[in-house]
């Protein structure tokens, strides 16, 4: 072991949550392994969508410039099954609106990896992590070259030693595969789909959330970047998937069609790719022994949207900041540990539960028709929805009820 190869945390997987989690290590100070089988930069599937949540924090982390060059997108609407909507423009909160972004999460990844080097991280991607030997106070990491069998076999392996153990590397984590974590629940597992379509330039600036009826308890999305193109996708729960033979890809392309058959002008649909979403209906366990889990490896993910990028990003962030200076100390790491955890639990069991009770409501064309109707009528509530699918402050729930019950009422 050289003291080259020591570290006092090794972030695995360098995504919106690796790098996030990287680069607020190293602003503190922290000697910090950043790995990622790929190289950068790279696609991921995704749908692209950096809600206003995320923006807030990027803002705090003094990292706005990322998004600098791109346009913010300010409006929202959410479709029923019958084809009523609900429409509006972002909210504003301290008086400043909270716009969202649609940033190609090849562009969006990149930066924030780069971000995170520039301030000292150590650059370990394009490097496969093959074996994980913890300890009581080093954890030994094995790392090779994802092309190792090209490039000279096991004397291109590499092993990093840790005070801490960052697990940033997706719904199909290794880390926790290596830790032999359970896996996650399929009843609480999504499959997304997405693509790419050129559009008009006067294509609206606007996030478009549909709850067809084809594609219930599921739902389609269509995210322009303001730059001549959108993200389009649908999202699925497994079990539906397996228990009724859907085929994702269809209903992706059958979502499109109807788009265009409403006036939508959609051009050809490329560079398909689909993922799994483990989501927070079920929250795992983040922490043990000198090891933390972030963003899609731990089910940092919206029930009702899928969204994951705000979630990851800030749990990061606040992983970092509960972390003591001095990393040798293992009752105060343990302690570091806990508070993380029960910050997140606190800050997000709710949530994730609301958001959860949203998608029963959603999951039916009839309960869905009325939802939106009613959550149209009633701008308060359509800003509870907003931080539902966007992670902005904490939502009220009893005085959103009763909004809730009164814009029904007023309906009927």
């Amino acid at each position: 072991m050289t003291e080259q190869n020591i570290f006092d945390l090794a972030v695995i997987g360098a995504g919106p949550a690796g790098s996030v989690a990287a680069y607020a290590a190293a602003a503190r100070g922290l000697k910090v392994a950043l790995v990622d089988q790929r190289d950068f930069p790279r696609d991921k599937s995704c749908g692209d969508g950096l809600g206003p949540g995320g923006y807030s924090l990027l803002k705090r982390l003094r990292l706005e410039h990322i998004v600098a060059d791109m346009k913010p997108i300010g409006q929202i609407s959410i479709l029923g099954p019958d084809g009523s909507e609900a429409a509006s423009d972002v909210p504003v909160i301290d008086g400043e609106p909270q716009h969202g972004y649609v940033v190609a999460r090849e562009t969006l990844d990149d930066r924030l990896f780069r971000a995170a080097l520039e301030l000292g991280a150590t650059d370990f991607s394009g490097h496969k992590l093959t074996e994980i030997s913890l300890g009581d106070d080093l954890h030994e990491l094995t790392v090779r070259p994802s092309d190792a069998g090209k490039a000279g076999g096991e004397e291109a392996e590499v092993r990093l030693h840790c005070r801490l153990l960052v697990g940033a590397d997706g719904a199909y984590s290794t880390v926790r595969r290596l830790l032999r974590t359970p896996a996650h629940p399929t009843r609480h597992t999504l499959l997304a789909m997405r693509a790419y379509a050129d559009v008009p330039a006067e294509f609206e600036p606007r996030l478009i959330f549909e709850f067809d009826q084809s594609l219930l308890p599921g739902y389609g999305w269509i995210f322009p970047n303001g730059a001549g193109s959108v993200n389009v996708g649908v999202g699925l729960p497994v079990a539906n998937i397996k228990s009724h033979d859907i085929g994702v890809r269809d209903r992706l392309t059958e979502f499109v069609e109807r788009s265009r058959s409403r006036g939508l002008a959609i051009g050809e649909l490329r560079g398909h790719r689909s993922h799994h979403l483990p989501h927070a209906g079920h929250i795992p366990a983040l922490t043990r022994h000198r090891v933390a889990m972030v963003g899609d490896s731990a089910a940092m993910i919206n029930p009702l949207t899928g969204e994951g990028i705000v979630y990851a990003m800030t749990s990061a962030a606040a992983l970092v900041e509960r972390l003591p200076d001095d990393l040798s100390d293992s009752g105060a790491v343990k302690a570091a540990l806990q508070r993380y955890e029960g910050w997140y639990r606190a800050k997000y069991a709710r949530h994730m539960w609301l958001s959860k009770v949203a998608t029963h409501i959603m999951a039916r064309p009839t309960s869905a028709a009325w939802a939106v109707k009613t959550v149209g009528k009633n701008p308060e509530v359509m800003t509870s929805v907003v931080k539902l699918l966007f992670d902005l402050g904490e939502v009220h729930t009893l005085s959103t009820m009763r909004s809730f019950l009164r814009a029904t009422l007023a309906r009927s």
